[in-house]
C-alpha cells in the first residue's frame, strides 16, 4: 500500500502465500503512486490475488504497469477435484490509470482461477477469473486501461469487468 512512485519490480519469484479463512494474502499490492512497473516476474499460490493494483477506494494508479509475467494458481492450491482453490482471482485492477498514463496489463501469462472455497480461506471468495477489473460499485468505474497481448487459460473466467459501468478499456490481442 502506500503512495510508492516509480517503484520496478523484476525478475524475481514470489510464491506460496498462506492461507485462511477470513484472511486475504496477497503477494503484490500497490494501493497508490505513480508509474510503478511489475515486469518478468513470476509470482504464484498466494491466496487472495496474485497480483492486485489498487485497493477498494483507490482512484488512479497513473502509468502502472504489468508486463510479461507468469501469475498464476497451480494445482497446488486447487481443492474439490480441481473445481476449487484457496484463492481468488489472479489478477485484479482496483483503479485506473489516466488519459495522459494508463495502467497497462501487458505480454502476460496468466492461468489457475478458480472458484474460491471460502470455507478454506479468503474473506469473500471470487468466481475464477484470470484478470479482474474490479470497482467498487457502480459510480466508481475503472478507466484508461489497457489489456494487451496476454496469454490467459485454465481459469474458470478469462478476462472480465465486475460492474457494467467500466469505461475506457481497450482490450486487445489478448489470447483467452
Amino acid at each position: 500500500g502506500g503512495q510508492w512512485n516509480s517503484i520496478t519490480l523484476q525478475n524475481s519469484v514470489i510464491r506460496n502465500g498462506n492461507y485462511a479463512v477470513g484472511a486475504d494474502g496477497v503477494a503484490i499490492s500497490w494501493e497508490g503512486g505513480t508509474d510503478n512497473h511489475l515486469v518478468n516476474n513470476e509470482i504464484y499460490d498466494w491466496s487472495s490475488h496474485t497480483v492486485q493494483l489498487g485497493h477498494n477506494g483507490v482512484g488512479e494508479l497513473p502509468g502502472a504497469v504489468v508486463e510479461n509475467n507468469d501469475l498464476y494458481v497451480s494445482p497446488v492450491l486447487h481443492v474439490n477435484g480441481g473445481t476449487q482453490s484457496v484463492a481468488e482471482s489472479v489478477m485484479v485492477m482496483k483503479t485506473s490509470g489516466t488519459s495522459a498514463n494508463p495502467a497497462k496489463i501487458i505480454h502476460n501469462r496468466i492461468w489457475g482461477g478458480r472458484w474460491t472455497d471460502t470455507g478454506q480461506c479468503c474473506i469473500g471468495g471470487a468466481d475464477g477469473k484470470g484478470i479482474s477489473i474490479t470497482p467498487v460499485d457502480a459510480s466508481n468505474p475503472r478507466e484508461w486501461i489497457i489489456v494487451q497481448n496476454n496469454i490467459v487459460f485454465d481459469n474458470q473466467n478469462g478476462i472480465q469487468g465486475s460492474i457494467s459501468t467500466n469505461n475506457r478499456i481497450s482490450i486487445i490481442g489478448n489470447l483467452v
